[in-house]
This record gives C-alpha cells, sequence and structure tokens, in this order.
C-alpha cells in the first residue's frame, strides 16, 4: 500500500523513467534569485540559506535545513525529500550544519565559468549532478 502511495506521489515527477529534477532545480533558483536579475550572486545564496536559521547562529543544523524546506514545499512531499537530501552535498565539510564556507564552496562549484555569477543553467546542471539525489528508472 504505502508503494502505491509512494508511485502516486512521485508520478508527476516522471519524464521518459526518470525523476524531473530540472523543475525543483527551477523552483529553487527563482527562490534564490531574490532580486529576479536571472543569476545567483553570493549574497543571495547566504540570504536564502539564512532564513532557515531559526536560532540566528549563523549555522543552519540538520533540523533547521530540514524543518525550512518542509515549510517552503508543505504539498510536495517529492520536492521535500529531493531537496532535503541535498543538505549532505551541501555540507561540504561534512561538519552537521551549514555556514558561510559551505556557501562558498557551493557557489565555487556551481560557477562553472567563474564570472561570480550563478547562471539558471549552471545552477541546473549542479542540481542535477549533486550526489545523492533520488534517481527513477
Amino acid at each position: 500500500m504505502y508503494l502505491i502511495i509512494g508511485f502516486l506521489c512521485l508520478l508527476p515527477y516522471l519524464t521518459n523513467g526518470q525523476v524531473d529534477l530540472q523543475s525543483i532545480a527551477n523552483g529553487e533558483f527563482k527562490r534564490i534569485d531574490a532580486n529576479n536579475d536571472g543569476h545567483i550572486e553570493k549574497e543571495e545564496i547566504s540570504q536564502s540559506f539564512q532564513a532557515f536559521d531559526n536560532n540566528h547562529d549563523n549555522k543552519i543544523t540538520r533540523h533547521e535545513y530540514d524543518s525550512g524546506v518542509n515549510n517552503l514545499h508543505p504539498n510536495d512531499p517529492f520536492a521535500v525529500h529531493v531537496l532535503t537530501a541535498l543538505f549532505v552535498e551541501l555540507d561540504s565539510n561534512n561538519d552537521k550544519h551549514l555556514d558561510d564556507a559551505d556557501y562558498d564552496k557551493f557557489f565555487t562549484n556551481a560557477d562553472t565559468d567563474k564570472n561570480n555569477l550563478v547562471t539558471s543553467e549552471e545552477f541546473i546542471s549542479w542540481f542535477q549532478n549533486a550526489e545523492g539525489l533520488p534517481i527513477v528508472g
């Protein structure tokens, strides 16, 4: 029974047997690009994550991150699953929280042309290649 329910939750994201991560990545890009100029700057990365920092200690714990993702996507269990899986990828130094060092590492990895801006294409490419994301097919 749970398997059927799980499959039904995945149905909108299936495209030719694979999870459509691009639609989730597009939504996250738009959310992070606060000034809607078509690219993400370092400051926008930090600002978007700070919204998850409930105790304002400049660190986002796994609990804070998961809670923030659930609040952003309350009616989309698959997006929550995908985005919470990204915590491990984002926690680049494995210290069990996200901070400026992790945001910098993410930005450096995503900004493939090294122009200090992350375009939609760069973000989606980074997102789709992140380790730990669920693949169906």
